[in-house]
């Protein structure tokens, strides 16, 4: 004899809803920390100024560091499950979309880690940093 009512499981529905709820969540937390990236990098080719701006205020180091640390919030936290797919089916010589991504992620943020922490790594005139591609990739591809 059973004491209460039998614990119902969650059907498929339940569990896509959880996750498309967890998908926005991530989505949204990616967007937050990938935006302040993306007006630092690119805010001068819409409003003009803006790189001087932040030259003469925190100035392009600084503003390079900033985008440093929360790109790699945006790849480690939301974005984290393009390098755990992406990776191993690379490695098993069947690369798919998360591979594309973590690869192409993967690339832009360590150029730029480059560039901010080693620059007399790279060739004259090559130092630039691509922290907001990578943000603004795993946004749009959540």
């Amino acid at each position: 004899v059973a004491d209460g009512p039998p614990q119902s499981r969650p059907g498929p529905g339940a569990r896509k809803a959880e996750e498309a709820r967890a998908l926005a969540r991530r989505t949204g937390l990616a967007a937050a920390l990938a935006l302040p990236v993306f007006l630092l990098e690119m805010g001068g080719h819409v409003i003009p100024g803006v790189h001087h701006w932040i030259g003469a205020t925190i100035g392009h180091e600084t503003s390079w560091l900033i985008q440093f640390v929360l790109t790699t919030l945006v790849l480690i936290g939301p974005g984290r499950e393009f390098y755990a797919r992406g990776f191993p089916a690379l490695a098993k010589g069947a690369p798919d979309m998360n591979s594309l991504v973590a690869l192409g992620t993967s690339a832009a943020w360590a150029f730029s880690v480059v560039a901010l922490f080693a620059p007399a790594l790279l060739p004259e005139g090559t130092r630039a940093v691509y922290f907001e591609a990578a943000a603004v990739i795993v946004v749009l591809i959540l």
